[in-house]
């Protein structure tokens, strides 16, 4: 995995450029709930929209995250040489692909931020979806870090452009009590289901 500093940089680079795009292109509106999380580890799980999601929700979090990309992306030498300067590493989306969750453990036992979608795919629609296994996997085994909701709204008008919301939670955690008498596989997606409940609460106001 490339170096938190080279990450650091190159999303800091990407900021400059890719915020004011997207304010400007996509009219986007932006809220934080208070209080911000603190530095890692922590976890920020968000719904699923478009492809414009990862930079759009990664870069506004403000600070240097990692992130799961479907392995597709990583065909093109230079599209993978990118993506993993950017924090980016692939993801077999068919299967339970335990060589990204291990990577992912190691960067939250290091004190890391990662980003993750715990719907597994992008949706038609804004409603959330159940999450998958995959997160209540990385909960359980990384001891319970907070995780960041984040809840995004996109609307795509006739002649129009698309124009997005996006609402940043308050840190929390879940009370690891609660699922301890599940045996693993019901754990995990008990565990997922909580996380994507907690983002499919979230409202604009």
């Amino acid at each position: 995995m490339i170096s938190k500093h080279v990450v650091t940089f190159t999303q800091n680079l990407a900021r400059l450029i890719l915020i004011p795009f997207f304010f400007i292109v996509f009219r986007m509106k932006l809220a934080y709930t208070r209080p911000r999380w603190r530095q890692g580890p922590v976890i920020v799980a968000s719904n699923h929209r478009t492809v414009y999601d990862p930079p759009m929700i990664g870069v506004l979090s403000f600070q240097t995250f990692y992130y799961m990309a479907k392995k597709e992306l990583f065909k093109n030498p230079l599209a993978a040489a990118i993506l993993k300067a950017v924090g980016s590493f692939p993801v077999n989306r068919a299967v339970f692909d335990m060589k990204s969750l291990t990577a992912m453990q190691q960067i939250l036992k290091n004190k890391g931020c990662v980003f993750l979608f715990p719907e597994g795919t992008r949706s038609r629609d804004d409603d959330v979806r159940p999450g998958k296994p995959g997160i209540g996997f990385l909960l359980d085994s990384t001891g319970y870090p907070p995780v960041v909701p984040v809840r995004l709204w996109t609307e795509k008008r006739k002649g129009k452009r698309r124009s997005f919301r996006i609402l940043y939670g308050g840190a929390f955690c879940i009370n690891k009590n609660h699922f301890q008498k599940l045996d693993e596989k019901e754990r995990y997606k008990a565990l997922g289901r909580a996380v994507t409940d907690v983002i499919g609460a979230m409202t604009w106001k």
